[in-house]
C-alpha cells in the first residue's frame, strides 16, 4: 500500500466518523430547541411583569457573572404587583455566583425595572420571559 491509497484509506474513515458523530450528538442534546430560546423576550417594565402568563419561565440574569436563575411563574396576583419578587421595584436577591446582592430599582421611566448588584454595577442582571409552551 504506497502513501496515497493510506492518505485516502484515512481521509473516508475521518469523514465515517463525522458522519457518525453528525448522526450522534443532536440526539444527546437535552432540553427545548433553538426556536424556545428564540421566543425569549425581555421584561423591562412593571407593566410586561403584570401581563406574564402562568407557567411562563422566567429568568433573572446577570450580564456581569454570567449566571441565571429560573423560575416557573404558577399564578396571577390581583393586587396589581408584579407576579414574582425578582420584578418588584424595592425587593433584593442574592447571587450564589459573585456574592453580590441585586436590588430592583426605577429605571429611566416610572414602569421601567432596573436590576443592580452590589458586585457587578448598575444594570448588570436584567429580567426575560418564555411563554409556556402550547400543548
Amino acid at each position: 500500500m504506497n502513501t496515497s491509497q493510506k492518505t485516502n484509506k484515512a481521509i473516508g474513515l475521518g469523514a465515517l466518523l463525522a458522519i457518525a458523530l453528525a448522526l450522534i450528538v443532536p440526539a444527546a442534546t437535552a432540553g427545548p430547541g433553538s426556536e424556545y430560546w428564540r421566543s425569549l423576550e425581555p421584561v423591562k417594565t412593571q407593566t410586561q411583569a403584570k401581563e406574564l402568563k402562568p407557567d411562563s419561565t422566567v429568568m433573572l440574569v446577570c450580564g456581569s457573572c454570567k449566571t441565571a436563575k429560573l423560575s416557573v411563574y404558577k399564578s396571577t396576583q390581583s393586587n396589581g404587583r408584579p407576579p414574582m419578587a425578582w420584578m418588584e421595584v424595592g425587593s433584593k436577591h442574592d447571587c450564589g455566583h459573585c456574592g453580590g446582592t441585586i436590588t430592583v430599582v426605577n429605571g429611566k421611566t416610572k414602569d421601567e425595572m432596573q436590576h443592580n448588584c452590589s458586585m457587578c454595577g448598575a444594570g448588570a442582571a436584567f429580567c426575560c420571559a418564555v411563554a409556556p409552551e402550547k400543548k
